[in-house]
């Protein structure tokens, strides 16, 4: 808009006139939160993807990748792969489910030729490049291999084992875990120094972040294969330290769970996801749920409390939904906290009635909020963890933070990730909305270094 008026003044005022308005627009644009954001941004994303100390390390050549678990991920990542002019095998439990990865992968080859994106020639070579099957044998000579099955360390501690067994110790094995410790799932394999962490997001075929998870072994040589690896495929790894949830999933825990305290205590789940739209984001929590599955969440919340290690106060609203089958847009019954059955998202009154219902079993649901409380509460939580985790070395920088979260969890690029967000917004009003939500909800949040006192 500012380019557009900048340039109707070329054709209205004088040019010496025009002239000085146009260099003062532009210092005043070059000087704006916004252009400071997104120019630390633009450096961030560079510097993350080159980490310091692996630069003395030679990558090796990735030319054949195996990837194991052909559901929407693995095909993503299949497909990001021979787009990179990678050759690529895809492999799954059995004939019927590796034909049926196969043909997710074929989809995305088919719609990136009928949208223009890829040549015919490009098609058939990607095609010529791919296989499916259901035997491990095919990975003996992958140069790496990339586990994307379900989130359960037994079943993929098992696809490691059998890995193992038919590549060659210099070959990279990664898991794509979201949540579980890379340790567990490759302990006592051999060569535990090629295995690590590769968390790509969904879809994985256009999403460009990737979280790099070393192991307490992995070498740095490992590292840096896997670095160039992903860069290769047109991505931005970031690496991050073991924790639950690493980096982007541990901070979206926290994000989750200041919303649920939310609606627990009074606020509406859709004026949640509105707040947050106000802000910028593509979607709001709930809707992200029901976009992504809400039986992903649950699964984790179960395996916290069943390993003591929820932190604090619990709300199992979500968890309802999900014992009744309303487990987002994907589930057979086309509901979440929304209901899809039409379509579009709608705001359903069956949610809003559990909701209450649920307020009035616990005692709660007197508190009101505005739609500045909500976000700064919000984002209280999300940038408590954000400082947890640089204090625990989880993350290496600030910037890698906010580079996550723009490139993986939509927050808006122009506002610069929550950590240049908390700047500009200032540490005053940070600190007295983490005093809310510590109020709000008591014993539920460790308090980093920044909000103590």
């Amino acid at each position: 808009m500012i380019a557009l008026e900048t340039t109707a003044l070329a054709a209205t005022l004088p040019f010496a006139e025009g002239c000085k308005i146009e260099r003062q627009t532009h210092l005043d644009l070059r000087d704006s939160a916004q252009s400071r954001a997104l120019r630390r941004l633009f450096f961030a994303s560079r510097s993350v993807t080159r980490p310091e100390r692996l630069k003395a390390f030679q990558p090796a050549e990735i030319k054949y990748v195996a990837i194991v678990g052909g559901g929407l991920m693995g095909a993503g990542i299949a497909a990001a792969s021979l787009a990179a002019g990678h050759r690529v095998t895809l492999l799954e439990r059995d004939i019927e489910n590796a034909e049926a990865g196969a043909a997710r992968v074929e989809a995305i080859i088919a719609k990136d030729l009928a949208s223009g994106r890829i040549t015919d020639d490009k098609a058939q070579a990607r095609r010529a490049a791919f296989a499916a099957g259901a035997d491990y044998a095919a990975a003996a000579d992958a140069d790496i291999a990339i586990e994307a099955v379900f989130e359960d360390p037994e079943v993929k501690r098992a696809v490691f084992k059998q890995l193992s067994d038919v590549m060659s110790e210099t070959a990279l094995i990664a898991t794509n875990t979201s949540y579980l410790d890379p340790n567990m799932i490759s302990e006592g394999m051999p060569g535990p120094g090629r295995f690590l962490g590769l968390h790509f997001f969904s879809p994985a075929n256009i999403m460009k972040l990737v979280e790099v998870v070393g192991t307490s072994v992995t070498t740095d040589q490992t590292l840096s294969t896997a670095f160039a690896f992903a860069r290769g495929l047109g991505k931005i790894p970031v690496e991050t330290g073991v924790c639950d949830g690493f980096i982007g999933n541990r901070i979206l825990s926290a994000y989750r769970r200041q919303a649920d305290y939310m609606v627990a205590d009074g606020a509406s789940p859709y004026a949640i996801d509105e707040a947050m739209r106000s802000l910028g984001m593509p979607m709001g929590p709930y809707e992200l749920q029901d976009l992504t599955g809400l039986q992903i969440s649950w699964a984790n919340r179960k395996r916290q409390l069943a390993a003591g290690t929820w932190p604090g106060r619990y709300v199992d609203i979500a968890d309802q939904l999900c014992e009744i089958g309303r487990q987002g847009r994907g589930s057979p019954a086309k509901k979440g906290w929304y209901d899809h059955t039409s379509g579009s998202g709608k705001q359903d009154p069956d949610v809003e009635v559990m909701v209450a219902a649920w307020r009035t079993e616990h005692g709660t649901g007197q508190q009101t909020f505005t739609t500045d409380e909500i976000v700064m509460r919000i984002m209280a939580a999300i940038v408590n963890e954000a400082n947890l985790i640089l204090e625990e070395g989880i993350a290496t920088s600030e910037t890698a933070v906010d580079i996550v979260w723009t490139e993986g969890y939509g927050f808006p690029k122009h506002l610069g990730g929550p950590m240049f967000w908390a700047e500009e917004t200032g540490i005053d009003r940070m600190r007295e909305a983490f005093a809310a939500i510590d109020a709000q909800s008591p014993g539920s949040w460790k308090a980093a270094g920044v909000f103590k006192g």
